[in-house]
């Protein structure tokens, strides 16, 4: 349980709080650690889920290790010197804590919960999210992204688009196509027909469309949206999802 709400508390918090109790109190977990560690300690009791609590406890062994090692300890000796049971629990933490990480930061599974992105993305399709390629490099043209709401009025909802303009890029429709500086676009995955107002995307945004023009709510009606929004760029829809 629980030193604060007194709930039972599951096997992964468990296993981060013996962790994390063994690498501030040493082997034994007894007595007091340092006040830095105990900080810690209490702190722990404050997470709210899982996820949060192995990220506190994986943080805090790993601070707890980089102080020992200045104090002239062996990094190997700090898990395996407390015997098999601790040295489980520090590992499975680690090894939790390194996959939640992963899947906040680098590639995570996200659900569509609209058919703005069909027939690409169906309703209730799952894809594979990349959290990292748009810090090294920007978005380009065609690429699908999730991205922040981007005005008053959807402020707090995130959409999944097609990127088709770029800033500088002028953007018009005719004939129910999209036009890229005057060239219309061959566009073999989108469904319906496309009318816009022509617009030129100014610096720093982007101009997005649904591959489901019938029934996307984009840049059509939003305008060029910040491109500071974007979350990640789709990798492709996991099978069987």
């Amino acid at each position: 349980m629980t030193a604060a709400t007194g709930v039972r508390e599951s096997l992964a918090r468990r296993a981060g709080r013996a962790a994390l109790t063994a690498a501030v109190r040493g082997r034994r977990g007894a007595g007091r650690g340092p006040d830095w560690g105990e900080a810690v300690l209490a702190e722990y009791d404050e997470t709210v889920g899982d996820a949060a609590a192995l990220r506190w406890a994986a943080g805090g062994v790993l601070f707890a290790w980089r102080e020992r090692i200045r104090g002239g300890a062996r990094p190997l000796a700090l898990v395996w010197d407390h015997g098999w049971p601790r040295r489980l629990a520090v590992l499975a933490v680690l090894a939790a804590a390194l996959l939640v990480a992963g899947e906040r930061w680098v590639v995570g599974v996200v659900y569509v919960p609209s058919g703005s992105m069909a027939p690409g993305l169906g309703i209730g399709d799952r894809f594979l999210l990349d959290r990292v390629s748009y810090h090294l490099a920007d978005p380009g043209h065609g690429d699908r992204v999730v991205i922040d709401g981007w005005t008053p009025q959807n402020r707090g909802h995130r959409f999944t688009l097609r990127v088709i303009g770029l800033p500088g890029d002028e953007m018009s429709c005719a004939g129910g196509a999209v036009h890229r500086n005057g060239v219309r676009l061959d566009e073999p995955y989108a469904a319906g027909l496309t009318d816009c107002t022509p617009v030129t995307v100014p610096t720093g945004t982007l101009y997005l469309l649904g591959d489901n023009r019938d029934v996307a709510n984009d840049s059509r009606f939003q305008g060029p949206a910040d491109a500071s929004g974007v979350r990640g760029r789709v990798l492709g829809r996991v099978p069987f999802s």
